[in-house]
């Protein structure tokens, strides 16, 4: 982890001091643990900020669950190249 108690990620909210203060202190926001099906079913418009976020605990987290996601919609096979 980044020593930080909250940090953020994604280009949307990098770039834009209005999303990166919703994001991280507007109570407005539903903040969801994050759960890789959840947010692949989550509906999102890209023209204003985003009412739910997922919150993971670290870039391991992402990595880790991406990796499983692929293998589950690609296949073993297909992610080793054969």
């Amino acid at each position: 982890m980044l020593g930080l108690a909250l940090w953020e990620d994604g280009s949307g909210l990098i770039s834009s001091l209005g999303e990166s203060f919703h994001a991280l202190e507007s109570a407005d926001v539903d903040r969801r643990p994050f759960d890789m099906d959840r947010v692949c079913d989550t509906p999102f418009e890209i023209d204003h900020y985003q009412p739910v976020l997922y919150v993971l605990e670290s870039f391991e987290q992402l990595r880790d669950a991406m990796n499983e996601h692929a293998e589950r919609v690609l296949g073993r096979a297909a992610l080793a190249g054969v």
